[in-house]
């Protein structure tokens, strides 16, 4: 995002990867990244609004609960208009037999990918917190959010496009 942008403030909970990301910033000549170890719980923005937000593979990490207060912070550092692009893993509320539906992905994983990745999968779907879809889009509406675009991958890798609000839905 730094090519396209005057400014990208960088976080992360893992200082590796913020190692990481630093190092691959200073290969690019990119000096526009600030890197801050910190979280969307612990982050207190500072300075003017912000034009975007980008999470990927990281709101699964919190449960229900934490994600609705970390949505409600990212949408208080965006400016009125401003665009959240979320990619996560969200399941699909519409699926009838949920042992076939995820016998299948760790199948097509194992075949697709790795046996690895497939394990991890496993343990993946036992111990984070994915949400489904309609809690999650609900969750973003209630942050004060609109989604203007949805899109799955492999039937449970989610990617959301949104926009900010003039004002926080209070609907029940």
């Amino acid at each position: 995002m730094s090519k396209y942008c005057k400014k990208v403030i960088a976080l992360d909970v893992s200082r590796t990867m913020l190692d990481f990301a630093n190092e691959k910033a200073k290969k690019m000549k990119r000096s526009n990244i600030e890197f801050i170890h910190s979280g969307f719980l612990t982050y207190i923005h500072q300075g003017e609004s912000v034009d975007a937000v980008i999470t990927q593979f990281a709101l699964h990490h919190l449960p229900d609960f934490w994600k609705m207060v970390a949505l409600k912070r990212i949408s208080e550092m965006l400016k009125v208009g401003g665009k959240l692009y979320l990619r996560d893993v969200v399941f699909p509320s519409s699926v009838e037999d949920y042992d076939d539906f995820l016998n299948k992905i760790i199948n097509r994983l194992e075949n697709d990918v790795s046996a690895k990745i497939a394990e991890e999968t496993k343990i993946h779907i036992k111990e984070e917190y994915s949400t489904f879809d309609w809690i999650m889009e609900s969750l973003l509406k209630k942050s004060g959010f609109t989604i203007d675009e949805v899109s799955y991958f492999n039937g449970f890798l989610a990617t959301y496009l949104c926009t900010k609000e003039n004002v926080v839905s209070t609907d029940e």
